[in-house]
Order: structure tokens, then sequence, then C-alpha cells
């Protein structure tokens, strides 16, 4: 898999000073979500697995964490989730079942 450079995935966004805001931070990230065509082919097939996963706006939410959870974490560890959830469908297609 690719590296992600995590400047050129937050560069789509626009973020800058809503660090702290959880509503606008949802509200963009699902913006350029729809915009890149994510939702579109939303189920994933683990190959490791064979196992379906399908992804939707709900999940999405859930990754970032709610309100005050999102807002309690470190700024860094925010756009680490953020600049890798245009992977996430290669992320999970080849991602490996450690433990049950």
């Amino acid at each position: 898999m690719e590296s992600i450079s995590m400047e050129k995935e937050l560069s789509r966004y626009n973020l800058e000073g809503k660090w702290n805001d959880y509503v606008g931070i949802q509200k963009e990230v699902l913006r350029v979500l729809r915009q890149e065509g994510f939702f579109m082919d939303n189920e994933i097939i683990n190959k490791k697995t064979g196992m379906l996963i399908k992804i939707n706006t709900k999940g999405i939410k859930e990754t970032l964490g709610t309100g005050k959870r999102f807002q309690a974490l470190p700024k860094k560890l925010k756009q680490y989730k953020i600049a890798t959830l245009l992977h996430l469908k290669q992320i999970i297609e080849n991602a490996e079942l450690l433990a049950d």
C-alpha cells in the first residue's frame, strides 16, 4: 500500500481553525467524501477473510468520535484520522485480523 501524505490529504479539507469544532469538521469531511464519490461504492471485501464491510456516513461519524470525545483528542490524532479517511477502503480491503 502506498504511503499517505498527511499534508496532502488534509489540504483537501477546509479545516484550519476548526480542530475543536466537531460539527464543522464532520460536515467538511462528509462534504469532501461525497464530492470524491466515497459512498458510491461503499461495499468492501476484505481479501484475507472474505468479509463484506459497508461504509456509510454514520460509520464515518463514529470513526471521528463523538463531540466531547473528539475534542479531547490531540490535534495530531485528529489529523491522522482525517488524513486516512479517503484510503479507508484500501485499509479495510488489506487489513489482517490479529485477534477475535
